[in-house]
């Protein structure tokens, strides 16, 4: 009886002894280098996530050699949770979509905002982080944890998190056990090719993390231009305020802002994500049984029309479905 009580106590101690996987906050900034050693490139990414008022901002900084169609410079992907849709910008054109179809953005249970956990990929539903103890990273003394997740048969994905321990000081103050490294790493099946194996290796480097609200945080890095061509499948409503409600303000207050270049980058954290991941962050999967469940309604949408600016210039037009008022929570993309 003795015996198995001090086992008990020793179990319960064990267990509160391993510090917990840390949640993130409902509004922050960070800028990330993705280094992906199997495909041997870089990308640096500034992720701006503000739950509050329903949208995330990714600006992506790679070269020429980092993506497919060789643009390079700097792109950018507004997500606007409230309205289900996201918009991409680069020096060439503008797209967007309904967020169901982007493994970034992609909005679960009902249309609501992904939690800045699910954002990064950090402590997701039913996944298992193991403790693994304290580590030195960039000289940054770190908590690590590990999870491993099933990547189709045969394959797997290792994640091992690094977050500051509480003690260490970080510029900002309240900004405490903050995301170090995010290290990616396994092997997937190639479904175009039956037998052969995708082997990937990914770090996440996290620089200056700012708990939000941040008072530099201005209208103009949320808006696409009135002035920008944009096509895609948002809806067939000729109402375009998702593009003016930000153009707008920028009109009157924002000035010029030069054009942009880049590419669409593919989550992080996820998605997720640096090759359509972070995510993500940067580059991850998404879970199946979300697409699943927003099937039918992607079925159901036509064919944007698009109607012409004060400019003359061809818009498309955005969606005018009702905004949701719910807060918070999801998110991957591509290995």
């Amino acid at each position: 009886m003795l015996r198995r009580l001090a086992a008990a106590v020793l179990a319960l101690h064990a267990a509160q002894a391993d510090p917990r996987l840390p949640s993130l906050p409902d509004q922050f900034d960070t800028w990330v280098t993705c280094n992906i050693v199997n495909k041997n490139y870089s990308v640096v990414v500034h992720e701006v996530f503000d739950a509050h008022n329903q949208r995330a901002l990714l600006s992506r900084f790679h070269g020429a050699e980092s993506q497919r169609d060789n643009d390079e410079g700097l792109s950018r992907t507004l997500y606007l949770y409230d309205l289900g849709e996201y918009f991409h910008v680069n020096a060439t054109h503008c797209t967007g979509d309904l967020l169901i179809n982007n493994r970034f953005g992609m909005v679960s249970r009902g249309g609501r905002t992904p939690t800045s956990n699910e954002m990064l990929d950090f402590a997701r539903e039913g996944q298992v982080e193991e403790y693994m103890g304290t580590e030195i990273v960039n000289g940054v003394p770190c908590n690590h944890w590990q999870s491993v997740v099933p990547m189709g048969p045969g394959g797997s994905m290792t994640l091992d998190y690094f977050f500051s321990v509480s003690g260490w000081a970080s510029p900002e103050s309240n900004a405490t056990e903050i995301p170090v490294l995010l290290h990616l790493t396994g092997s997937r099946p190639v479904h175009s090719r039956p037998g052969e194996m995708h082997t990937f290796d990914h770090y996440y480097s996290f620089n200056h993390f700012r708990v939000g609200p941040i008072a530099d945080w201005s209208e103009h890095e949320f808006y696409v231009s009135g002035e920008t061509t944009c096509v895609g499948n948002f809806s067939k409503q000729p109402n375009w305020e998702v593009i003016s409600r930000h153009a707008k303000f920028c009109e009157t207050n924002c000035g010029d802002i030069p054009s942009q270049g880049g590419v669409y980058f593919g989550f992080v954290v996820l998605g997720a994500v640096c090759q359509s991941i972070l995510l993500m962050i940067c580059s991850f999967f998404c879970g199946q049984k979300y697409g699943q469940r927003f099937k039918p309604m992607l079925n159901e949408m036509p064919v944007t029309n698009s109607l012409q600016n004060k400019s003359g210039m061809e818009i498309s037009a955005p969606s005018d479905r009702p905004r949701t008022t719910a807060p918070s929570e999801h998110s991957r993309g591509i290995v």
